[in-house]
């Protein structure tokens, strides 16, 4: 664990911030995706659950941002960061969204490939 602080520690400063926002909107995605299953996309219709929806979504994200800068960045401006546990841990989170996300995808392309007769 210690090794892949280090690896993330030596990535610059710009490649560390990109990798921070991309978890942060593949996050706010997945919530996005997670609270129109729990709502029911015919209530997405209604625009006070769409914008709810979305703000909830924009709060997820700007929080996963947060708690990834901390993480990755810290709030302090040294030269050489020693990252530790925490950014580590924000890196499988941001795979593991990205896994979860993938296999949303492969489910609805499956599910968007089945013929008319098959019901769902």
């Amino acid at each position: 664990m210690e090794a892949l602080a280090t690896r993330l520690g030596g990535l610059p400063r710009l490649a560390r911030i990109i990798l921070c926002a991309v978890i942060a909107v593949l996050s706010a995605a997945l919530f996005s995706q997670l609270a129109t299953l729990a709502v029911g996309a015919p209530a997405l219709r209604d625009r006070q659950a769409a914008t709810l929806i979305f703000a909830l979504s924009a709060v997820v994200g700007l929080a996963t941002y947060i708690i990834g800068w901390w993480g990755l960045l810290g709030f302090d401006d040294e030269a050489e960061p020693h990252l530790g546990r925490r950014a580590v841990y924000f890196v499988f989170f941001g795979v593991l969204v990205g896994l979860a996300l993938l296999v949303w995808l492969l489910i609805s392309v499956v599910i968007a490939a089945l013929p008319p007769q098959i019901p769902i």
